[in-house]
């Protein structure tokens, strides 16, 4: 073998072995800062997930009856409410009207635990997915568009009890069942009645007659579908859109935890070349010398 192909072997050896050595001494400094790490970030996320769930001193809160979802996120709370069709008394201009409901969705929104706004929409089936479209309500006091209900000024905010889902949803749907409704937004009721015309749905005097007949009728109807939102999912997104606490747990997160890796993990990686290559040279003194 010549001279020049024992110094190609001899620095090829020498490469390879520098590398090892590298990656090994790598492996050694950054391994423990990575698991270091990585048990940090899940203790962190758990805390948080217990924070930002539906807990509060006592442990786990009880959802209110035909509740849906629960969902937090950042300082807002979102509960949904499906109830199955059933016969209600609708008061309306003086008039009390036994009516035949479809599907009756309430999306109730909640800022850390204090009752804040309602929307209300219909549907003509179990709820399978977020996916699906909401109806219209046929009733009026309901925001067109945005769905919101419209509490007038008897709704005693002061009677609701903050973190208490339970009695403020109760007293919500308390009040809006047992309250008389008026001509204000009655975008939606209108709507419904020109929808419906011709039908047994077109006034609410031959709605409360059909529903004499058959209080589950309603269920099979064209209900018309929400065009401000199309699909469920929407109205709780919607929900979150003035909450800036979602990003400040983010950047939290970010400061707190992953700049702090990138510190140790670049102070990990201060590897000494120098001392790791003199190491690799001298296990080849002897094969170099050869050469000389």
């Amino acid at each position: 073998m010549s001279k020049q192909d024992k110094a190609r072997a001899i620095i090829n050896r020498f490469i390879s072995m520098l590398t090892q050595e590298t990656d090994g001494k790598i492996a050694q400094s950054l391994d423990p800062v990575l698991n270091k790490f990585a048990a940090k970030n899940s203790r962190y996320m758990w805390k948080m997930g217990q924070k930002w769930c539906g807990w509060n001193d006592e442990g786990p809160i009880l959802m209110p009856n035909n509740a849906r979802i629960f969902y937090r996120k950042g300082k807002t709370e979102v509960i949904l409410q499906e109830f199955t069709p059933q016969v209600r008394t609708f008061k309306y201009l003086g008039t009390s009207y036994a009516l035949g409901f479809p599907y009756v969705i309430f999306v109730h929104k909640f800022k850390d635990g204090g009752f804040e706004s309602t929307k209300i929409c219909f549907s003509d089936r179990p709820l399978k997915s977020l996916q699906e479209s909401p109806k219209i309500p046929y009733m009026s006091n309901i925001q067109s568009g945005d769905l919101n209900l419209c509490f007038g000024s008897s709704f005693d905010k002061t009677k609701l009890k903050k973190g208490d889902y339970n009695q403020q949803i109760a007293y919500v749907l308390d009040y809006f069942w047992n309250s008389e409704f008026n001509r204000d937004w009655e975008d939606n009721l209108t709507a419904c009645q020109s929808h419906f015309a011709g039908t047994e749905l077109e006034s609410l005097e031959s709605w409360q007659e059909a529903t004499a007949r058959d209080r589950l009728f309603v269920v099979n109807q064209d209900w018309p579908s929400s065009s401000y939102y199309k699909q469920f999912g929407d109205i709780i997104v919607r929900c979150f859109t003035d909450d800036n606490k979602d990003s400040e747990i983010r950047n939290e997160i970010y400061d707190h935890l992953n700049e702090q890796l990138a510190e140790e993990a670049k102070e990990a990686l201060n590897l000494d070349i120098k001392t790791i290559a003199n190491q690799v040279l001298e296990s080849n003194l002897e094969r170099l010398s050869e050469l000389v």
